[in-house]
């Protein structure tokens, strides 16, 4: 059995994270998507698209990109980022190239899967940091941390100061800190990549 991975997005600007193994049944997933929904939503007046981007190159057929009778076809221009964030978890170098970018403790159960997953971090200390903790996000060349309010671990910012939920500026060389202060979990370093 294949496990796989995949984001629902029922209503505008709501998504989730699932994973299913690959004989999973679709009517099951619809009745647990509608109840993490947390909305009064009626499931049978949608439908489902299935999409798979494709880089596109002057040669490539649409047969060989694999389009069929009754597809759709729609050009997506991926947002960019304008600058790029560069982390440094305990030598181990990341590059952040994307305008979201999760952070965090993955795990399958609740179809959770972070962009970094910090569990080879914390060893024995995996259950002290949030499975959802906060986001690398980019707004036009600025880099912000943004503190998940499902957040239960305390995070620290560059002046070793508490993090509130919402968005905080981030300078162009930093470091956040997790844990409980003066007994930090972990240290990530942060800088604009060049």
């Amino acid at each position: 059995m294949t496990e796989i991975s995949f984001s629902v997005q029922v209503i505008s600007d709501t998504s989730k994270d699932f994973q299913a193994d690959s004989t999973a049944l679709a009517k099951k997933y619809l009745r647990k998507i509608k109840e993490l929904s947390g909305e009064k939503i009626d499931l049978s007046e949608y439908k489902v698209l299935i999409a798979q981007q494709k880089e596109i190159d002057d040669e490539i057929s649409f047969e060989e990109m694999g389009v069929g009778s009754g597809y759709q076809i729609l050009f997506v221009k991926p947002p960019k980022v304008l600058s790029k964030l560069e982390l440094d978890i305990l030598g181990k170098k990341y590059l952040v190239g994307k305008p979201i970018y999760k952070v965090g403790r993955k795990d399958p159960n609740k179809g959770i899967a972070p962009d970094l997953d910090l569990t080879m971090f914390l060893e024995n200390r995996a259950k002290n940091v949030s499975r959802e903790l906060f986001s690398f996000v980019e707004e036009q060349g600025v880099w912000n941390i943004d503190l998940s309010e499902k957040a239960h671990s305390p995070v620290y910012d560059w002046d070793k100061k508490p993090l509130t939920s919402g968005k905080h500026v981030l300078p162009e060389k930093s470091s956040i800190y997790i844990g409980a202060k003066g007994n930090f979990v972990l240290k990530i370093g942060i800088k604009l990549a060049s």
